[in-house]
């Protein structure tokens, strides 16, 4: 029987693949780390991934002028 991968590789536009240890669940800050900081901010992403998150998610969207915008 083939031994089972402990990794998960996910895909990140900006570097390498990201590995994800599968043995625990994978923690991502939703906007951050809202209960700290305000949320979409660069501040509340890193306060999430110093304490503990994998990764971190927020919504973006295109603005009909073409810009692109983080909603709350």
């Amino acid at each position: 029987m083939p031994s089972r991968s402990t990794k998960r590789v996910g895909y990140c536009p900006f570097g390498p693949p990201c590995q994800f240890d599968v043995k625990r669940p994978l923690v991502i800050g939703h906007r951050g780390l809202p209960e700290v900081a305000l949320e979409n901010t660069r501040c509340s992403f890193e306060l999430a991934i110093q304490v503990g998150s994998d990764t971190v998610e927020t919504a973006v969207h295109l603005a009909s002028d073409g810009h692109v915008v983080c909603t709350p």
